[in-house]
């Protein structure tokens, strides 16, 4: 016999102490004297069904015979322990008087739509529109501009994007500005119509139309006032200034009377 195996008969692991028995037949021997006894048994009744089993001496505190029996204890328990912490209160939001369950969780409110609007409260904080300067009541404290201010650059964008897409279906080429080099551009007008100079830029001019074959970019682009671009239309910048040369050479024409003949 090798005397590095467990002496325990067909048990072939290496021997663990002077006892000559591996790990688990030393553990079997340390709990109940015994190398081949696994586990020591005891009767017990079950506190469900009344009927006795037999149990190992290591589950000694079990009181149900089967897994149904211990299903059936649990949920016994639950509903007894659920009844026991049925008390009065007084809702923390509506201030209405409700039976209140405390275990397992706490509830302090008579009803979900009270939990809500009492978490839906607890979430609002004031806050400084960052554009108009109001104080409005904000869900989320990243989120500093006023349903108002919100509104109108929604609005802004769609308009911009709207824009956008009539001068792509009308063959305009890229590239495309953006706000902060219109409004470089405008700045640099003083934000004044940049053909007369006497009005308020309203309009953003294409030098170039779109209809024409004219790009989108900022180097295309003048601020000019209603009238100047209402008037320029599709024409070139020439052709323009041409056809209000006429225009006003024509009005002159009209407005200078003529010559009284002296008798």
């Amino acid at each position: 016999m090798d005397k590095r195996v467990c002496v325990i008969e067909n048990c072939s692991k290496e021997r663990y102490n002077k006892q000559n028995y591996c790990v688990m037949h030393y553990a079997r021997w340390k709990r109940n004297g015994d190398p081949n006894v696994k586990y020591k048994t005891t009767i017990s009744v079950c506190a469900i069904c009344g009927k006795e089993f037999k149990h190992p001496i290591k589950y000694s505190r079990s009181k149900y015979c089967s897994e149904d029996c211990r299903n059936k204890g649990e949920l016994a328990w639950r509903e007894k322990r659920q009844e026991e912490s049925v008390v009065k209160k007084n809702c923390l939001y509506c201030g209405s008087e409700f039976w209140a369950v405390t275990w397992p969780f706490n509830n302090s409110f008579c009803s979900g739509v009270c939990k809500g609007k009492s978490n839906a409260e607890d979430r609002v904080s004031e806050a400084n529109c960052r554009l108009c300067g109001v104080v409005f009541k904000t869900p989320n404290r990243h989120f500093n501009t006023c349903p108002h201010c919100a509104r109108e650059n929604m609005l802004k964008k769609v308009k911009r994007r709207n824009k956008k897409i009539r001068y792509l279906r009308r063959g305009a080429e890229g590239p495309y500005h953006n706000e902060s080099e219109w409004n470089k551009l405008v700045n640099y007008y003083n934000g004044m119509c940049a053909y007369c100079g006497d009005r308020a830029a309203e309009h953003k001019d294409h030098i170039i139309p779109i209809s024409r074959g004219g790009k989108d970019s900022i180097g295309n682009i003048l601020p000019a006032c209603r009238d100047c671009n209402l008037s320029k239309g599709n024409k070139y910048l020439f052709e323009w200034k041409h056809a209000k040369a006429v225009k006003d050479n024509g009005k002159r024409e009209k407005a200078d009377p003529k010559p009284v003949e002296a008798n």
